[in-house]
């Protein structure tokens, strides 16, 4: 997956609405989000090679996503990324232990950026595996009222406003999320 849009608080009823698209290796078998099989109380697309799932929610709130950090050639790693999201979506920890545990095991998954939450009260956490290194970061935020995207944009391309990624989530937002609620977009670069 490599965008993720986030709405916080921009609908009734709706604390937080997650969008995220599926754009690696479109020939890699896959199906769309649905219940799961092996608890119905999920819900999210499946990676039919690996098992993993890009974007996934559980009934009581959990939900994590996850978008590739793409180098080439992409390194062997014993674990798909995609298994990050279901770590967390079939477990019991909370947002931080689980953001701890991934800390501790992050050279065994190619590079990634990963966001975990919980419930109505709208706290994420993001973490990245950068190539050539296992640095990560731990951010715990409140996030306010706004949309907000993820997308790997390498620094020195930047994101403007011709940029297909920038256009198409704005056309999404104005269309379907009304704009009062918003204060802007806001994009993690590298």
């Amino acid at each position: 997956m490599c965008l993720a849009l986030l709405a916080i608080d921009a609908l009734p009823d709706t604390p937080l609405l997650v969008l995220g698209n599926r754009d690696e290796f479109h020939a890699r078998p896959s199906v769309s989000a649905a219940p799961w099989r092996e608890d119905a109380r999920i819900l999210g697309g499946r990676d039919l090679q690996a098992g993993g799932s890009w974007l996934a929610t559980r009934s009581d709130g959990r939900w994590a996503l996850v978008t590739n950090h793409r180098v080439w050639p992409l390194p062997q790693a014993p674990r798909s990324r995609g298994l990050l999201v279901n770590d967390f979506v079939r477990g019991t920890e909370t947002p931080d232990v689980a953001a701890r545990r991934v800390l501790r095991t992050a050279h065994d998954y190619a590079p990634f950026h990963l966001l975990l939450g919980q419930g109505t009260n709208i706290k994420m956490r993001f973490l990245e595996r950068t190539a050539g290194s296992f640095w990560l970061a731990i951010s715990a935020q409140s996030l306010s009222p706004r949309r907000r995207g993820l997308a790997r944009i390498p620094a020195k391309t930047g994101v403007d406003s011709s940029s297909p990624r920038k256009r198409g989530s704005s056309d999404f937002s104005k269309r379907w999320i009304p704009a009062p609620a918003f204060a802007g977009a806001g994009f993690v670069r590298e």
